[in-house]
């Protein structure tokens, strides 16, 4: 039985949480899970395996992204560098990794919560 995605507490659709958006929370809960015993959700072991199907989810998700995007994503959001560390580890132009973070982000939202991509991307 496979569960659905749910949102991060901290997010619902149309509005913004203190992480700076929905997909900060999922890496910060992806991170939180992989460094905690017991998981990012240790209440119990259903929640254990939900969350391990969301880390899993986003994984998965992430891996289908184009290279640059993927690589971006991770820069930001996996290794928490600034945009000006990213530019620099990834030797683009700091505007190259603001346009990039924010299509990946668009394309990632995309998949993981359909209906919310920007109909503004397809341009």
């Amino acid at each position: 039985m496979a569960a659905t995605l749910m949102p991060m507490p901290c997010w619902s659709p149309g509005t913004r949480c203190a992480h700076t958006g929905p997909l900060s929370c999922w890496a910060l809960a992806l991170r939180l899970g992989a460094a905690e015993p017991g998981g990012a959700a240790a209440g119990g072991p259903v929640d254990e395996v939900l969350a391990a199907e969301r880390r899993a989810r986003l994984l998965a998700a992430v891996n289908t992204l184009p290279d640059n995007e993927r690589q971006v994503l991770v820069c930001r959001y996996f290794l928490e560098l600034s945009e000006a560390e990213t530019a620099q580890v990834l030797a683009w132009p700091l505007g190259s990794v603001k346009s990039r973070t924010w299509r990946a982000l668009n394309r990632l939202r995309g998949l993981l919560v359909p209906g919310e991509q920007s109909r503004i991307s397809h341009g």
